[in-house]
């Protein structure tokens, strides 16, 4: 069938490279045997291909070749020698070296039990003397083939496994495919955005090895779910992150998000530093999306990158949301209302109405989006938390900032207030900086 024959060609074609480089680098084989005739014999059957051959008189001597120099392509072995036998020499390479150098063994000892000895320590060929000098060649270029076939298509297992950490399956099988110009637009995908409060004060706060615990702990939370709810998380910083699902034809694309932010809640929780919990602040927004693929120097360096209004209106969204809790915009909240409107599985507080300022291609645009707060339990108040207008200001950094500190301003006055003297003074103090924080 075609897919027969598209992984034959494949096949054709990773034994074509590794014998091309085997030409380029040339073939060394290591040769243990304590007899100078066989040792002669070897040398010259094997450079006559074009083979490097280093000898070895006993098993002392190839182990000490071994420790003191680049490993060789394979190891022709003789089995019986004086003062280490050649079982004695596999056991110590197979614990001791990579397990992948192929060891041809040569002995005069016929006998099958002779052989499963030597299969038995993990020999990958057992050959009795005398040996057919043709068949001995072809059988060592054969293995070392296929050492290095092997490798390659570990080394490709590996790639494709990091190249699935940053595109998208569906990307990547075009990728293979050889398309190199890949450019999408879709209708409309969800986006999932975290970012980690005062993520600059806890870096400059914490020792590097605790922000490297923490950095790790923060990439395994993001990373623990995607495959669950056949979500892709973006190139992003360290201190956010910023998922998408819908991109690949997932028609419950909301859904799927929602239960990837739900999980993250859960996680998070359980993310401290010096025993405080870390805060989060989480957006959900739907909307349509561009996308393309941005190679540089090649596909190793390559990025699937997602950019449109609907990007800065996630981040937006997350921004003006509570700590904690996710933020979803109307549009989400439409797509989820569709299928579960009145079940109990997703229910929704309002927040408020959030004006989105987006820059693209120099224009400027305006966009109120109607926002809302999953709840954690269908009966949970959050009205506290519900406010006429919601102030973000994407891409004017300033603003953002002065409105960041003037939180921390207030957070800190009601921590005040609520570590003095206690009474209905204390008290009315309280409530009024939590009426400016809410604000």
């Amino acid at each position: 069938d075609m897919q027969g024959a598209m992984s034959g060609q494949r096949d054709q074609n990773l034994v074509a490279e590794v014998t091309r480089m085997l030409d380029e680098k040339g073939r060394v084989a290591l040769s243990v045997d304590d007899d100078p005739v066989n040792q002669m014999v070897i040398s010259s059957l094997f450079e006559a291909e074009g083979w490097t051959v280093h000898q070895a008189m006993d098993g002392f001597e190839a182990l000490d070749f071994m420790s003191n120099n680049s490993s060789p392509d394979i190891i022709l072995l003789d089995v019986m020698m004086p003062g280490m036998s050649g079982y004695e020499v596999l056991e110590v390479l197979r614990r001791e070296y990579a397990p992948d150098i192929p060891v041809v063994m040569i002995s005069a000892k016929a006998a099958t039990e002779d052989k499963v000895q030597g299969l038995g320590l993990y020999c990958n060929d057992y050959q009795t003397k005398p040996v057919d000098r043709d068949e001995l060649v072809a059988r060592a270029n054969a293995q070392v083939v296929l050492r290095y076939m092997n490798e390659s298509a570990v080394d490709a297992k590996l790639n494709q496994e990091v190249m699935k950490r940053i595109i998208p399956n569906t990307v990547l099988q075009r990728v293979l495919k050889g398309s190199t110009l890949i450019s999408d637009k879709f209708d409309l995908v969800t986006f999932y955005y975290a970012r980690l409060e005062h993520f600059m004060m806890i870096v400059h706060s914490l020792p590097i090895t605790q922000l490297c615990v923490l950095l790790n702990k923060l990439m395994s939370m993001f990373d623990s779910n995607l495959s669950a709810q056949d979500c892709h998380r973006c190139a992003g910083d360290d201190d956010d992150c910023l998922v998408v699902c819908g991109h690949e034809g997932q028609d419950d694309h909301a859904e799927r998000i929602i239960n990837y932010g739900k999980k993250i809640e859960e996680v998070s929780e359980n993310i401290k530093i010096m025993g405080t919990a870390v805060r989060f602040k989480f957006g959900v927004h739907s909307g349509p999306v561009n996308a393309a693929l941005v190679t540089g120097s090649g596909t190793s360096a390559a990025k699937y990158i997602f950019f449109g209004e609907v990007i800065e209106a996630v981040k937006a969204v997350a921004q003006t949301g509570v700590n904690g809790r996710m933020h979803v915009s109307n549009t989400t909240y439409q797509e989820i209302q569709k299928e579960y409107e009145g079940s109990g599985l997703y229910e929704f507080a309002e927040r408020g109405k959030l004006e989105v300022k987006c820059v693209a291609d120099g224009d400027t645009s305006k966009e109120t989006l109607q926002t809302w707060l999953l709840k954690h339990d269908p009966e949970e108040d959050l009205s506290d938390y519900a406010v006429d207008e919601l102030a973000a200001a994407v891409g004017d950094s300033d603003v953002l900032e002065d409105l960041q500190e003037k939180v921390k301003e207030l957070e800190a006055q009601l921590s005040a207030a609520r570590g003095g003297a206690g009474g209905k003074d204390a008290d009315k103090a309280e409530k009024l900086l939590k009426e400016q924080l809410k604000k």
